[in-house]
């Protein structure tokens, strides 16, 4: 061979171990961030589920609520009824 293609194989193979290297780094550096991103993802499932749950028991205090409410405004007409009957009756 001659120098030149001496030189050009020097060349080309340093060439393609850099991008050897470079994909190795590459590789690991995506590694490395994929676990930096499941544990942010686990993280927030985690919220998720607390807030779902805290919704869970708003909403039935929410409710509770409202038939509590409900049951106040029968009480209150059943005694504005018999108020008027009262006096009504006088």
């Amino acid at each position: 061979m001659s120098t030149i293609e001496n030189k050009f194989i020097g060349w080309f193979a340093g060439i393609a171990a850099s991008l050897i290297i470079a994909v190795f780094l590459w590789t690991f550096s995506i590694l490395g961030s994929m676990d930096v991103m499941a544990e942010k993802v686990r993280r927030n499932e985690n919220e998720c589920m607390e807030i779902m749950d805290t919704h869970k028991n708003d909403v039935g205090d929410i409710k509770d609520d409202i038939r509590e409410i409900k049951q106040d405004i029968k009480d209150d007409i059943r005694e504005i009824k018999q108020d008027i009957k009262k006096l009504l009756s006088e």
